[in-house]
């Protein structure tokens, strides 16, 4: 892992990504016909292989290492790309439970008549709304509608939606 981070330090890499490592039964035979040994990868499996599913890898251990390397050396580590893609935008964002990503740079000012102009908009049927700096809630008459409608908030706010 060290040699990987000095090469990218050396090559003028800022920051990394860390994301979760999934496999497939292909993936691991590629890697195998490789020459890799995948036996430290199956025996992380957080549940058997089937076709052309993707399996998580349970990476915790290695990935707190990392990130302690990566920042000894004084890389940026994004916990996700999105946070990643935050951070390049200088954009703020706490969506989902990562963040709030990128608190350097302050929210976009959101007030609860925003969101019940959207909602109203969208003939959405409400008893109330609350907007903090990280989150909305939204105290629903119709439940029927939650399904899209929290992913409309959120792109909408960047923030945690709660539907209730």
């Amino acid at each position: 892992m060290g040699d990987i981070l000095n090469i990218a330090v050396e090559s003028g890499v800022k920051s990394i990504v860390l994301g979760s490592l999934r496999v497939t039964e292909r993936i691991l035979k590629n890697l195998k016909s490789l020459g890799v040994n995948v036996k430290e990868v199956e025996k992380r499996l957080t549940k058997p292989l089937k076709g052309v599913k993707q399996v998580e890898t349970k990476m915790a251990d290695l990935k707190g290492r990392f990130i302690s390397m990566a920042e000894d050396l004084g890389l940026t580590v994004f916990k996700a790309a999105c946070e990643a893609n935050a951070h390049a935008h200088g954009a703020y964002c706490a969506m989902c439970s990562i963040g709030p990503c990128n608190i350097n740079v302050k929210p976009n000012h959101v007030e609860s008549s925003n969101v019940k102009d959207l909602l109203d908009y969208l003939g959405v049927k409400y008893y109330n709304v609350k907007v903090t700096e990280n989150k909305i809630e939204v105290n629903l008459k119709d439940k029927d509608r939650s399904d899209y409608l929290e992913t409309v908030i959120k792109l909408a706010t960047y923030r945690r939606t709660i539907l209730l």
